[in-house]
């Protein structure tokens, strides 16, 4: 989990696709799911992911995006806040 809140902590600009990867890593680790979605056929928020975790209210937390890194930002922050309060 640390890993992840270190990522997420810096400015959004200095955030790399990578590091975002490596969070998605610490998901899995943790034994919860981490979906990545590409979506052509869609005329706008081409990336969809999403985090299936038993702590979640909801199930599922999702974010539908015009850009991979907004996608995955907005959910590992949820993931994050989920985790916390779990």
């Amino acid at each position: 989990m640390q890993t992840i809140k270190s990522v997420i902590s810096k400015y959004f600009e200095e955030i790399s696709i990578e590091e975002l990867i490596q969070c998605f890593e610490s998901v899995k680790d943790n034994g919860d799911i981490g979906f990545i979605k590409f979506d052509g056929a869609r005329t706008t928020d081409h990336y969809t992911v999403f985090i299936s975790t038993p702590e979640s209210k909801s199930d599922i937390i999702r974010a539908d995006e015009s850009t991979l890194k907004v996608a995955l930002v907005k959910v590992l922050k949820q993931y994050v806040e989920v985790k916390k309060n779990a």
